[in-house]
């Protein structure tokens, strides 16, 4: 009665991805894989009652196997899946009300001390055991037949499919429609065709709504023409017989075709993280890209002001050598006394407190180089300077709307350097430059304040253009056109159909007839087939690929990919082993197992899965499949048959001895005889109702009927 109830809460227990790594959710909280000892502790505690696994082969506290049973299976269905694979006698069912897994041939048929506890290492007392005229007692030795061969039968291998060459296809009422020139004339009512079309498919929606067919056709083209790609020959069309005179006559129809045993579509046989991968789906594309045709207006700008340096540079040294006067770029240290000219660039920086604002020496000194530059070319030619000023100004201008402070810091340059000419001039004939500057330096710091504030009101207006996005951003000048792009991935595509074997790409697939136009819809559309990838069971009799032209521009290479089946065995995944020694197991192939010879064990959940690169999960499985032929092997050649008859109700511990327990009424209805079966397996005894008519006197009880003790 209570055998189904109970059902497990954890069915997966020490799984492993591809990387033999173990998934968190099946292993211990400390990261640590489960025994198969604490396995089938776990499942026990599912039965009814919950009852302690008592007894378990002692290997088991060694043994960690990767274990999945089925989700929310029956506990008792668990243990019986368990005892299957590793070798174990059916689970036992204690007196104390605990359970147990024993090998077969462990434990004896014994007596407990005085009758009490499990302990049965004595003999049974001769006033237990009955006689019953030489039936009560019986010893022999019997023969189990181990098997010599094993095949293990997994369930249908799943291959990853790589397939190319879809057919474009329409679905109207969940019926798949080639999309064919025909079809396109039967929608729109012979109007347009195929060349339609591919302009139609470009078009701006606008243009698609004002074209002179059904809402609901334009609709459907829209949204599914060149969108939907079905697997080749999955379908063939049969002509119609001929029809007898005054018959009318029937139709073409559709049967499975060569391509028929690739559906349904499947997920991958790779997998990451423990999942197999989805349907993956690479497509052609086309979009509208940005050619850089010239830099920027702002680097064009720049690029010529400083060619116009460079020119008055070259006519200011011109200049300067037929008046014969020093070169305004040579460096200032060939100039006899300079450092009576110049205060030091430290002190001005200094003096000035141009740190504090944010300003760097480097950018500092650099500034002061040039309006000393911008003096000395005064002394050449006052005309040339001013225009050789103006023209960085300009410079310094458009660095400034870019976000920099190149102008006011010029500005202050030119302050600092006004400054220490006037302190050359106003100097002691034996007091240096700087030791006048110190003496005026609030006069300096008052003249350049104003540059400074400059410099912290174009810092903070910088900030809040870059705060609020309206930093002027420097662009290319560029032309828009349209390119077509290679096969890649699409993260929208999805499968639409898995069992018509059609998928939907995101978007158009194909390319377009004229690169180089400035919009999609000023050329045509190229469909080209999208490359999809999937998982599909092996099955024999499989098409080879196609050889007609992959549609589009030129002609590709076919990247068609599916695995060969030859029959019907090779679809499912199998595992053949031999008995070479007592308990030991020899992998051998399917076609070594001699015919009429071979006992088959039936693993469905055994699933091969072959992806296109790397290897498979057929090691894995072997494995399981070594285990579970194993089993079968370690099952002792002989074991030892006997009967015992005792002379009264008796409990019997059921153990990997034991094959059968009956307590039964003796005929006379007087006492009861304990029969214990051992070898062989035990007649099965038919269960007795709950009920029966009642009994004469002197017979047994109605009670002791009713319990069901009752030969």
């Amino acid at each position: 009665f209570f055998y189904a109830r109970g059902f497990l809460r954890r069915w997966s227990f020490n799984r492993t991805d591809a990387e033999s790594n173990y998934a968190k959710d099946s292993v211990k909280e400390d990261g640590q894989a489960f025994s198969l000892a604490e396995i089938a502790g776990q499942v026990a505690q599912g039965l009814f009652l919950q009852p302690k696994l008592s007894h378990r082969p002692q290997e088991w506290e060694e043994t960690r196997p990767e274990t999945e049973f089925r989700r929310f299976s029956s506990a008792m269905a668990a243990l019986a899946r368990l005892a299957q694979d590793h070798g174990t006698e059916e689970l036992s069912l204690n007196l104390d009300g605990s359970v147990a897994l024993y090998e077969p041939g462990e434990g004896r048929v014994g007596y407990a001390p005085e009758g009490r506890g499990s302990k049965n290492e004595a003999d049974f007392p001769r006033g237990l055991q009955l006689y019953l005229e030489g039936t009560g007692q019986s010893r022999g030795v019997e023969a189990t037949y181990p098997p010599d061969w094993v095949v293990v039968v997994g369930g249908l291998r799943v291959a990853t499919v790589r397939m190319d060459e879809l057919d474009p296809v329409l679905v109207i009422d969940n019926e798949p429609i080639p999309l064919t020139e025909e079809a396109v004339r039967k929608l729109t009512k012979n109007k347009y065709g195929l060349t339609w079309l591919k302009k139609f498919v470009l078009a701006p929606q606008a243009y698609q709504n004002a074209v002179d067919v059904d809402p609901r056709v334009v609709l459907l083209l829209r949204e599914q023409a060149y969108r939907l790609w079905r697997l080749p020959k999955v379908e063939k069309e049969v002509p119609p017989p001929k029809a007898a005179k005054g018959q009318p006559k029937q139709g073409s129809y559709r049967v499975k075709g060569p391509n028929a045993h690739l559906l349904p579509l499947r997920a991958r046989a790779e997998s990451a993280a423990g999942k197999r991968l989805p349907v993956r789906v690479d497509t052609y594309r086309f979009a509208s890209v940005h050619r850089a045709m010239a830099p920027s207006r702002e680097a064009q700008q720049i690029a010529t002001l400083q060619k116009q340096l460079r020119d008055l540079k070259q006519q200011i040294k011109s200049q300067a050598r037929q008046a014969a006067k020093h070169d305004p770029w040579t460096s200032p240290e060939v100039f006899y006394g300079f450092q009576d000219k110049y205060v030091s660039p430290r002190l001005l920086y200094a003096i000035t407190g141009a740190r504090t604002h944010g300003v760097s020496y480097e950018q500092f000194q650099g500034m002061v180089s040039r309006a000393r530059l911008l003096d000395r070319i005064s002394e050449v030619s006052p005309g040339l300077a001013g225009q050789y000023g103006a023209l960085l100004g300009e410079l310094f201008g458009l660095d400034q709307e870019l976000g920099g402070i190149s102008k006011s810091l010029f500005e202050l340059a030119k302050e600092a350097v006004d400054f220490e000419k006037k302190v050359a001039e106003s100097r002691d004939l034996f007091e240096t430059p700087d030791e006048e500057a110190r003496d005026r330096a609030d006069e300096l710091r008052e003249r350049v304040k104003d540059e400074l504030r400059a410099i912290d009101r174009q810092r903070e207006e910088q900030k809040t253009r870059e705060r609020t996005g309206a930093k002027k951003r420097v662009k290319e000048q560029t032309a828009v056109f349209v390119r077509n792009l290679p096969r890649r991935l699409d993260p929208g595509a999805r499968v639409f159909s898995a069992e018509l074997g059609i998928v939907r790409t995101s978007d158009l697939c194909g390319h377009v007839a004229e690169e180089g136009v400035p919009v999609a819809e000023a050329t045509s559309f190229v469909p080209k087939s999208p490359l999809v990838y999937f998982g599909a069971v092996l099955r024999p009799k499989v098409d080879k690929g196609s050889s007609r032209p992959v549609t589009g521009v030129g002609a590709t290479k076919n990247e068609t990919k599916i695995p060969e089946v030859l029959s019907d065995a090779e679809s499912y995944y199998t595992a053949s082993f031999r008995r070479s020694a007592p308990g030991r197991a020899e992998q051998i192939e399917l076609g070594a197992i001699p015919a009429g010879e071979g006992v088959p064990v039936s693993r469905p959940d055994l699933v091969e899965l072959v992806p296109l690169e790397g290897e498979s999960n057929k090691g894995k499985l072997d494995e399981t499949a070594r285990t579970v032929a194993l089993a079968l092997f370690k099952k002792a050649e002989k074991v030892e048959a006997a009967k015992y008859s005792i002379a009264r109700p008796w409990p019997v511990n059921c153990d990997g001895v034991v094959s059968g327990v009956e307590i039964a009424m003796r005929a006379n209805g007087k006492g009861f005889i304990t029969t214990i079966v051992t070898g062989s397996e035990s007649e099965i005894l038919q269960p007795l109702g709950r009920t029966r008519p009642r009994v004469r006197r002197g017979a047994p009880s109605d009670a002791a009927a009713r319990e069901g003790l009752l030969p």
